[in-house]
């Protein structure tokens, strides 16, 4: 996760004003590379989703957050951001939370 940044060229996925629901949206798209999250936005401003037809990423963007995600094999794939004592663990079809420490 990167704070204050963003990702050119995004995709607007208006039915996504949460971040749960945004992260699922990229877990769904196989193009997905990654989400802009302005959670102070109008509800259906909030999730850009970036993949191959996106540009470069720019830090300066106040109040957005910029979450990378990896597919690490072909059909399976697990991404695990940590975010102050959070740690959310997105997997395919799924995505579940547990509180921890920062490691």
């Amino acid at each position: 996760m990167h704070n204050n940044t963003n990702v050119d060229n995004g995709i607007r996925v208006g039915s996504a004003s949460k971040l749960v629901a945004c992260l699922q949206a990229c877990i769904d798209n196989t193009t997905c590379t990654g989400v802009d999250y302005a959670r102070g936005s109008a509800a259906d401003q909030r999730c850009w989703m970036s993949g191959p037809w996106s540009g470069s990423r720019n830090s300066g963007a106040t109040g957005i957050k910029y979450y990378e995600f990896r597919r690490d094999c072909a059909g399976c794939y697990l991404y695990v951001i940590y975010q102050l004592t959070k740690i959310y663990i997105v997997s395919q079809k799924h995505i579940t939370f547990a509180v921890s420490p920062l490691l």
